[in-house]
């Protein structure tokens, strides 16, 4: 044997010695740990669907980031045990002013200086998670307007209702026509003002960094005035202090309670400066005070906050408005009854892809579902495109009747399975070409006569709740073995006798008077097949859950973002407490934030959790 052969030899034994015999502190190779997949043990699945409420919609934005809170506090618990978490936030579709909280959290999500490297589809760590939250609470509580928005938005507003007043009279004299719509389509607001603020507060998420929300008490205000908020061991300047109960929340008539008011009223203030400041340092001088001068249309020119529109909605996010799917011809358009009108959602083309490859999808769809057979699937490729139609509100903006593509919508596709089926014979799940047609047997070119973003939030929960399945399916379950879904709902607190907005709008603007109340039974019944349908399969997962918040958020006779004085960030603290006593209540750990009206009459019975079909 050579000596080379030899060494060989001796090293080979060496090596099976120390496989058979290993060296103390050292493992079998078969029992070491595996290395890190990547993959959880839990993960907390969030999704939202909230109803609009107009200039409230502060409240909307509190309500998702207190839920991504109470997601959070599960999630530590889990972590604190030893698991390996994370949290999936990738699914929400809102109406009205529901679209524009919904487009806020698409921002957060696809915000690159919060989120370096993740998606809306990602999924987050409790780090991350809770960066988002803080974000979106922070765009609540600098929501309101400040002056000179408010004299242009009222200013306007009296000019229209003036004209309202004169159509009301040449309708005495020359008649209307029933049902009506929109008073013959020239309401008091304009939507084009309100895409302006919608924009900037849009631009607040989407550029936002963590300076801005790291922000300490001391570096905001001087030390005296926030000094009760430091004794309750608050450290961020937009963070509130927190309290055992409603019943130890100090009240404003006292002295302790008074210091609290003053601290609150000056943290608010201080916010909305800040968050001025931080988005008019990003445009040339002149430019961020000329904004509501600025065409911020799909034609409009380069300008920061039409950039900001032109985002595509992130993946999972949605908007909805109630709409007649029309071929429509220049010289007759029908007015959109209730018989005609159907959910058209708004959404990227990604995710509608997802929807229509989807098998709960397709079944639902294919079984001839009454409800879910009724939605239109819209691809349009901006944030501006999923908003516009959705704000649009019977009685209150001018009607929109356009071509799905060229007009004032941005429609590039669609996908409607009633029109599938009569142009195919059957349900083929592809996109339609939004370009003129011959569904009919007549040329046309396919539009939307837009009746408003008013649906019901059980009726916009359909199509994100689909998503939420189909992610968790797909998505979810392949990276943990415990995947937890969440649902949450968000509206008024009332009973449904209240003669809600939604509600007037199905029997009174789009219902002729013998069909109004046939109508608004089949209304009802639509938003309360979701529970039956969708929210019954979702709570049918372990440890999952559907949460109904409610909330009364006409604190004052304006909508909160048209009052001055920060109404908006009063509006936070309640949807706070409301989500903590509401969706909360299995979270003992849980307390609630300070409230300056307390004791006064606005504040809701907070403490009553409300079933799925509950109001």
């Amino acid at each position: 044997m050579s000596k080379s052969s030899a060494t060989l030899l001796l090293v080979t034994l060496f090596l099976v010695s120390l496989s058979c015999h290993p060296q103390q502190g050292s493992l079998p190779s078969q029992n070491k740990a595996p290395a890190s997949t990547g993959t959880y043990d839990v993960i907390f699945a969030q999704c939202f669907a909230p109803q609009g409420n107009g200039g409230n919609w502060a409240a909307t934005l509190a309500w998702v980031s207190e839920t991504i809170n109470l997601r959070i506090l599960e999630a530590d618990h889990e972590r604190k045990n030893g698991k390996r978490v994370g949290l999936y936030l990738g699914c929400m579709t809102g109406g009205s002013s529901g679209s524009v909280v919904t487009a806020t959290l698409s921002a957060i999500l696809s915000n690159k200086s919060l989120l370096p490297g993740k998606t809306s589809q990602s999924v987050l760590t409790i780090d991350e998670a809770r960066v988002v939250s803080r974000a979106v609470r922070f765009v609540a509580q600098s929501a309101d307007y400040n002056l000179r928005e408010l004299v242009r938005f009222f200013g306007h507003a009296a000019l229209r209702q003036a004209d309202k007043t004169f159509r009301e009279k040449a309708a005495e004299i020359f008649g209307a026509e029933a049902p009506k719509w929109w008073d013959g389509g020239l309401g008091t607001v304009s939507p084009k003002m309100m895409l302006v603020d919608f924009a900037t507060s849009l631009h607040l998420a989407a550029t936002m960094n963590r300076e801005l929300l790291d922000r300490t008490i001391s570096s905001a205000l001087k030390d005296r005035e926030l000094q009760v908020y430091r004794n309750r061991g608050v450290t961020m300047a937009a963070d509130l202090p927190q309290f055992a109960g409603l019943p130890d929340v100090p009240r404003a008539s006292t002295d302790e309670g008074g210091d609290f008011a003053s601290a609150f009223s000056k943290q608010g203030a201080f916010l909305q400066r800040a968050a001025d400041d931080f988005v008019s340092k990003q445009f040339a001088f002149g430019e961020y005070a000329s904004r509501h001068a600025r065409d911020l249309g799909p034609r409009g020119g380069d300008y920061k906050l039409k950039r900001t529109l032109d985002a595509p909605m992130a993946d999972g996010f949605c908007s909805i408005t109630m709409a007649s799917l029309q071929s429509l011809k220049q010289e007759t358009v029908a007015q959109p009854e209730y018989g005609t009108l159907s959910p058209v959602v708004f959404c990227s083309e990604s995710t509608i892809k997802v929807l229509l490859a989807s098998d709960v999808y397709r079944s639902y769809v294919k079984a001839k579902n009454p409800y879910v057979s009724r939605f239109v699937l819209a691809v349009v490729p901006s944030t501006r495109g999923a908003i516009v139609p959705s704000i649009r509100e019977p009685e209150l903006m001018d009607r929109l009747i356009s071509p799905l593509s060229g007009g004032e919508l941005e429609v590039t596709t669609f996908y409607s399975p009633e029109w599938d089926h009569k142009q195919n014979g059957q349900h083929t799940f592809q996109l339609m070409s939004a370009a003129p047609n011959n569904a009919d047997g007549q040329d046309g070119v396919v539009g939307l006569a837009v009746a408003g973003g008013f649906p019901d939030r059980r009726i916009a929960a359909w199509i994100p709740s689909l998503f939420l399945i189909e992610a968790f399916e797909s998505k979810l379950k392949p990276l943990a073995p415990d995947v937890r879904m969440s649902f949450a709902l968000f509206g008024r607190n009332n009973v449904r006798s209240f003669q809600e907005f939604h509600k007037n709008a199905v029997r009174s603007v789009f219902s002729a008077p013998d069909k109004a109340e046939s109508n608004l039974k089949d209304w009802l019944a639509f938003s309360d097949a979701w529970c039956d349908t969708m929210a019954s399969r979702i709570t049918a997962v372990p440890k999952s859950r559907v949460d109904n918040v409610t909330l009364d958020w006409e604190v004052s006779r304006l909508p909160a973002a048209q009052q001055p004085g920060g109404a908006s960030n009063l509006l936070v603290v309640k949807s706070i407490n409301a989500t903590r006593t509401q969706a909360g209540r299995h979270l003992p750990m849980l307390g609630v934030v300070f409230d300056p009206e307390v004791d006064s009459s606005h504040v809701p019975n907070l403490t009553q959790p409300h079933g799925c079909k509950e109001i």
